[in-house]
């Protein structure tokens, strides 16, 4: 609550973590780790399934994707998966545990519950078309889990994608997109640029990936280590670490 009334992204303002990034908790932690530890024990340990039902954050652009994960249990990593399709958004991207640790839907099913997460709506807009895209997709995972009858006709199957690649400003500076989200983008085309409070360029970023961008940072301000794109990738090996500084993204950088 703190972080929706204050606007604050990607942390809680309480304790300055990510709460997303957070799992499995720790309930003698921070004000974030409490909270996910209480939420493990109480509502998510035993569960038959879990939902994130997430949306791009206040400064971010995306087309809707669902993710599951591959776990070592190849049986949760198959279920998360049957979810991740029947929710009925446009693409899926399959992630890989070592590459989103401490995420919510990845820790959950390492802990053998299966899970995913829906990503629809943007830059903390209340739109009622991403609102109904997640309850038409809770409604067809329900139905798929045989919690209810199908509501409607069955969703057309999502393209399929293998993970996420990042870009990430390695300054602070204002950030000048190249592309936009749904784009298909090879590796090594210019993504974009960061430019100094004066207008020069300070770095240049490329695509580190063959792939489309599922989002997309379009706040001007940002800051050093702040994401800039993310792209849903057609190939597992050019899947990366959420939490890395992705070097090889930045094609120049001045001075």
């Amino acid at each position: 609550m703190p972080g929706f009334f204050e606007h604050t992204i990607y942390v809680n303002p309480v304790d300055g973590k990510d709460f997303g990034g957070s799992f499995p908790g720790d309930a003698g932690g921070t004000a974030s780790e409490r909270v996910v530890a209480f939420l493990m024990s109480e509502l998510i340990d035993g569960a038959d399934a879990y939902i994130d039902a997430h949306c791009g954050d206040m400064i971010e652009a995306l087309v809707p994707f669902t993710l599951w994960p591959r776990v070592g249990d190849a049986e949760v990593s198959e279920r998360s998966h049957a979810m991740a399709m029947a929710y009925g958004l446009d693409r899926t991207l399959g992630m890989d545990l070592k590459n989103v640790p401490g995420r919510s839907y990845a820790e959950v099913a390492a802990s053998g519950v299966p899970a995913i997460v829906g990503e629809a709506g943007q830059q903390g807009i209340c739109d009622e078309h991403f609102v109904q895209l997640h309850l038409r997709g809770l409604q067809n995972v329900m139905a798929h889990l045989g919690m209810v009858e199908p509501v409607g006709p069955e969703p057309s199957p999502p393209r399929e994608l293998q993970g996420l690649a990042w870009t990430r400003s390695s300054v602070a500076g204002t950030y000048h997109p190249a592309v936009a989200v749904g784009d298909r983008v090879q590796r090594g085309q210019p993504t974009g640029e960061l430019h100094d409070l004066f207008g020069n360029t300070i770095e240049q970023h490329v695509s580190p990936a063959d792939g489309e961008v599922v989002f997309l940072v379009t706040a001007l301000a940002v800051a050093a280590g702040g994401p800039l794109i993310g792209i849903g990738v057609y190939d597992r090996d050019q899947a990366r670490d959420a939490r890395a500084l992705d070097g090889p993204s930045v094609a120049a950088t001045a001075g």
